[in-house]
C-alpha cells in the first residue's frame, strides 16, 4: 500500500476500490474522533483512509456551489476508473479532454457530441431523431416527445404552442416513414416547413400520400386552416427548428456516429455531451433533447446489461423540471441504469422538483461539499435533516458532508485525482489546470494556505515527479 505524499497519511488507491462500484469518498481514521478532542497517536495517523464505496447499483446525489470541484472529486474520478458504459453531461469539455483516452484503453467506444469543439476531441455527430422509428411501437409518442422539447411554451396564448407540436411531430413521423435515414434530419425538418409556407399546393400533395396518419394530417391543416392561421403555425413552427440551424449543430444533428440500439443494450460506449456553460441557456432545448433521446433508448430494454449503464448529469437544473430525469431515479433502476446528478444548491432541487423528497429518497446516497452561505446551507441540511445548517458551513475544505443509505450523514474526505498518484497516471493533461507550471503551482499554493496539514514543498515535488516522468522540464516550476 503506498504512502501518500500528505503529511502522517497512508492511504488506499483507486485499486482498492471495486471497477464495478463508485469511489464516493475516504473514511478516515480521526472521523469518529478528532471532533470532540482527542489527539491521535503517529500509529493511529498511519492507519489508512478506506475507500467509501457504492456497489453496483443505486443512484447518487451532488450538492456542491460552482467550482468546489465537482470534476477534479466526482466526476473525472467516476470516468477513470468506472467499467460500465456512461453518458455524462460535460458543459466545459474538461471531462472529455482528462478521460476519453482512458474510457478507450479501457474497451470503451467514445463519442464526443462537441457542435462547437472545445474539448479537443474528434467531433462525434448525435441526432436525436433517429429515436423515432417505424418499427416501434411508441413512434408517435417520441416523435411528440422531441416536438414538445423543441417548441418554447407560449403562455399567453398555448394554441400556438399545441398547433406547432402537432406540425411537428407530423414532420417527425413523414420523415421516418417516408425518407431515406441520411435526410431525417432538422435540415430538411425546415426545407418542409418551408415549402409548407411557399408551395402549399406541393406539400398538400405531399402529405396526402404520406404513410403515418400524424403525417397525413399535415394537409389537413393546410386545408382547413385560414392563411393568417397557417402563417402563424408555421412561423411558430419555424422559430423552434431554426435554433438548430448553425453550421456547428448542423454537423452534430447530422447522421448519428452511434447507433442509440448500443445504449439500450448496454454495450461498452461512453458518449459525452458537451455544450458550453454561456450556451446552455440559448441551446438548452437540444442539451434536453440528446438527454432525452438517450433516456429513451434505456427504457426499450429488454433486458439488464452485465454492468448498470452510468447517467452523469452536471448542472443539472439546466434542464429545467425534466420528466425523464425523474423517471430515471424512481423507476429506471430496474433497467440497469443508475443516475449522478450535481446540483448547485439544494433550493434548486426543491424549486424544480416540488416532490423532491422522491428523488432524494431514491438516492441511496447524497454528497454536500463546498462553501456554502446561510442560506444555501440551510436548505442543504433541510434536505439532509442535519440537525444544524453550521455543521455544512464549519467543514474543511477537503471534507465532504456524505449520507449513505440507512446510515446518518458523516464527514469523509473528498476524493482528488490530482493528488492521486495512480488516478492521476490514467488521466490525461487537464486543460484547467496543467495549462502550465506556473498555473498548477498556484493551484498547490491555494492548497497550502487553505490546508496548512498539508505541505505545499511535499505537493511541489510530487507535481515535478509528474512532469519529469511525462518528459516536460521542471526548470518553470518557481519553488
Amino acid at each position: 500500500m503506498p504512502i501518500s505524499k500528505h503529511k502522517n497519511e497512508a492511504r488506499f488507491t483507486y485499486r482498492d476500490v471495486d471497477r464495478d462500484s463508485l469511489l464516493l469518498g475516504w473514511r478516515r481514521p480521526d472521523n469518529d474522533v478528532a471532533n470532540i478532542g482527542f489527539d491521535l497517536s503517529p500509529e493511529e495517523i498511519q492507519m489508512p483512509p478506506t475507500p467509501v464505496e457504492l456497489g453496483r447499483e443505486g443512484h447518487v446525489l451532488t450538492i456542491a456551489p460552482t467550482g468546489s470541484g465537482k470534476g477534479v472529486s466526482c466526476i473525472i474520478p467516476a470516468l477513470l476508473t468506472y467499467s460500465g458504459p456512461v453518458i455524462v453531461i460535460d458543459p466545459k469539455g474538461e471531462n472529455a479532454a482528462v478521460t476519453a483516452q482512458r474510457r478507450r484503453d479501457m474497451g470503451q467506444r467514445v463519442h464526443v457530441v462537441d457542435p462547437f469543439g472545445i474539448s479537443g476531441e474528434t467531433p462525434a455527430r448525435f441526432n436525436p431523431l433517429d429515436l423515432v422509428e417505424p418499427q416501434y411501437a411508441d413512434a408517435t409518442d417520441d416523435a411528440a416527445m422531441i416536438a414538445k422539447m423543441i417548441t418554447p411554451p407560449c403562455d399567453k396564448d398555448p394554441y400556438w404552442n399545441n398547433r406547432a407540436v402537432q406540425v411537428i411531430t407530423g414532420l417527425i413521423l413523414y420523415m421516418a416513414y417516408d425518407m431515406e435515414p441520411q435526410f431525417r434530419t432538422f435540415a430538411t425538418m425546415r426545407e418542409l416547413l418551408l415549402e409548407m409556407s411557399t408551395d402549399r399546393p406541393a406539400a398538400q400533395a405531399r402529405y396526402a400520400k404520406a404513410r403515418h396518419e400524424e403525417a397525413r394530417n399535415l394537409g389537413t391543416v393546410l386545408t382547413d386552416c385560414a392563411s393568417n392561421t397557417i402563417y402563424g403555425i408555421l412561423s411558430f413552427s419555424s422559430d423552434a427548428v431554426d435554433r438548430f440551424r448553425g453550421d456547428s449543430l448542423k454537423y452534430s444533428l447530422y447522421t448519428s456516429s452511434f447507433s442509440l440500439d448500443e445504449i439500450t443494450r448496454g454495450d461498452p460506449v461512453t458518449v459525452y455531451l458537451v455544450l458550453p456553460p454561456h450556451m446552455l441557456e440559448s441551446h438548452g432545448s437540444i442539451l434536453r433533447l440528446w438527454v432525452g433521446a438517450l433516456f429513451t433508448a434505456l427504457t426499450r430494454r429488454q433486458s439488464r446489461p452485465d454492468v448498470p449503464t452510468l447517467l452523469m448529469i452536471d448542472e443539472a437544473a439546466q434542464l429545467g423540471y425534466f420528466p425523464p430525469l425523474l423517471s430515471a431515479i424512481t423507476l429506471m433502476r430496474g433497467y440497469g441504469v443508475r443516475t449522478w446528478t450535481f446540483w448547485q444548491d439544494a433550493s434548486q432541487i426543491q424549486r424544480l422538483y416540488p416532490d423532491w423528497p422522491t428523488i432524494v429518497n431514491n438516492c441511496h446516497a447524497v454528497q454536500m461539499f463546498g462553501r456554502m452561505g446561510p442560506l444555501a446551507a440551510r436548505h442543504a441540511a433541510e434536505l439532509l435533516g442535519l440537525p444544524r445548517p453550521d455543521i455544512l458551513r464549519n467543514m474543511k475544505s477537503d471534507d465532504m458532508m456524505l449520507a449513505l443509505g440507512q446510515d446518518d450523514p458523516r464527514i469523509v474526505a473528498r476524493p482528488n485525482y490530482l493528488e492521486d498518484d495512480e488516478l492521476y497516471e490514467l488521466a490525461s493533461p487537464n486543460p484547467f489546470y496543467g495549462g502550465g507550471a506556473a498555473k498548477q503551482t498556484r493551484r498547490l499554493s491555494d492548497i497550502a494556505e487553505s490546508e496548512p496539514a498539508a505541505p505545499v514543498q511535499g505537493q511541489l515535488d510530487l507535481f515535478k515527479k509528474r512532469r519529469r516522468r511525462r518528459g516536460s522540464s521542471t526548470d518553470d516550476v518557481p519553488f
